[in-house]
């Protein structure tokens, strides 16, 4: 442990490796469109960048290739980049995930913050260094909409963890909020917690949905930064509640907590060891997991949905 963390403070990226990360990144046109992606063939990065006016109708960023691009400014150059390559749209692909993230933020990034305080050099927070891999991580949406914006884009859809990106004067009535403060968020949820985690363990799941949506409905309805804040107080919480963190604990807090969570379809996903043969799969029993519809990017042997409000539940 204090190895890896010895790792990740030493790591950092100078100009000439943020230079190296990018010759990995080729793009090629087929069609009206640009595909970004990392692979050895395709043309070089810097030849997109004398591409302007529109040279396509979609620029799409492919996955994998933000996240291994190191330096918030080289990411929003990236991005940059393919807006004016863009007639229309960009599009992502960047997962977004607090899973057993906590003690890295907490142990890791900290420290990074306070190194930067005092003057000295190192990675930015949510940069991690695997043996010869690099990633930034994105634990909650906040950081990942700062970058866009920089790039003059602004997130019209979401699609699992491919985000849809217009230039600003292409988004129709944006919304620029003034959300909340995470420690506001952090007491919001830490008041509810017991009870909502009495509704899980002792209830039906649709009598726990029904009961957070009929709390949630009557509170606000946060813009996008607001619900990323929002989540990642959740996360928090979750990741140090006794009995270990639980998504679905996770999802009934954010529909108790903001009135759009309440109105949105859940997911339940089962896996049931399909596929494995008969001696395997009791041993390993049913997997379970409870997302918002259209949040994440998983399959599962069986799936449900809780529809949202005044809508059946609709198995498939």
């Amino acid at each position: 442990m204090w190895r890896r963390f010895l790792a990740e403070l030493k790591g950092t990226f100078l100009p000439p490796e943020v230079q190296l990360a990018r010759a990995r990144i080729r793009w090629r046109k087929v069609d009206d469109q640009i595909f970004i992606e990392l692979c050895n063939t395709g043309d070089p990065l810097e030849t997109l960048e004398m591409l302007t006016g529109g040279a396509a109708n979609v620029v799409s960023i492919g996955r994998g290739v933000y996240a291994s691009l190191p330096t918030a400014t080289a990411r929003a150059f990236l991005l940059e980049t393919s807006r004016r390559a863009s007639r229309t749209t960009v599009t992502v692909h960047v997962v977004v995930t607090d899973a057993e993230s906590h003690l890295g933020q907490a142990v890791i990034d900290t420290s990074r913050r306070l190194l930067r305080l005092a003057g000295l050099t190192t990675a930015e927070p949510g940069d991690r260094f695997e043996p010869k891999t690099f990633v930034h991580c994105f634990f909650d949406e906040e950081n990942l909409r700062s970058e866009m914006a920089r790039a003059g884009l602004l997130v019209s859809e979401r699609r699992g963890f491919t985000f849809v990106l217009h230039a600003n004067h292409h988004v129709p009535k944006a919304v620029f909020e003034r959300p909340d403060p995470f420690l506001l968020e952090l007491v919001r949820v830490i008041r509810i917690v017991r009870d909502v985690e009495a509704q899980r363990r002792q209830k039906t799941p649709a009598h726990g949905v029904s009961a957070t949506r009929a709390q949630g409905i009557r509170t606000m309805a946060r813009g996008p930064v607001g619900r990323a804040r929002l989540q990642r107080a959740i996360g928090w919480v979750d990741a140090i509640h006794p009995g270990a963190p639980n998504c679905f604990r996770r999802v009934l807090l954010e529909t108790a907590l903001d009135a759009d969570a309440a109105r949105e379809t859940l997911v339940f996903g089962l896996d049931l060891g399909l596929g494995l043969n008969r001696e395997a799969a009791p041993a390993i029993g049913c997997v379970g997991h409870v997302a918002f519809q259209g949040r994440e990017e998983r399959t599962f042997d069986v799936t449900f949905e809780i529809g949202h409000l005044d809508e059946p539940s609709v198995p498939r």
